[in-house]
């Protein structure tokens, strides 16, 4: 058992090894430079050294910002979805309203409408011609 856990540890270590090695660097005859783990034959390259790398000290501020940032934008996402629902909203009863008050009109039926003292008042051809052009109109607009 102790022998197969020393073969896995040692496995594991063996990537890091292949990791660990030296990078190399030439240029071709075309002056072309290249990058290698093992040095060309006949061709003059030099060993690159590789600084280590060190993490950025600001790197979870700007983590912070970007990830504010994206809240910030899923609530503006949020709040004009909601706005462009209220608007489809009324654009729907509008346009229903509209559908309904185009009917009579364009069946010929009798409309009227009260006048200030009470009276009622039928519409004329010519006013029947302005409305079902106003209303064809917001249908037009608002029915989608």
């Amino acid at each position: 058992m102790k022998q197969i856990k020393l073969l896995l540890f040692i496995g594991m270590l063996l990537p890091a090894l292949a990791v660990a090695g030296e990078v190399y660097k030439w240029v071709d005859e075309e002056g072309n430079v290249h990058f290698g783990d093992k040095p060309q034959k006949n061709v003059k390259s030099e060993t690159v050294k590789i600084d280590k790398h060190t993490p950025d000290p600001h790197y979870r501020d700007r983590m912070q910002n970007i990830k504010q940032n994206m809240e910030r934008r899923q609530e503006v996402s949020i709040e004009k979805k909601a706005e462009q629902n209220k608007v489809s909203e009324k654009n729907a009863s509008r346009c229903q309203n509209a559908k309904r008050r185009l009917y009579p009109l364009k069946q010929k039926i009798r409309v009227f409408n009260y006048d200030d003292a009470g009276e009622r008042k039928y519409i004329d051809d010519d006013d029947r011609a302005s409305k079902i052009k106003a209303l064809e109109a917001i249908v037009k607009k608002t029915c989608k």
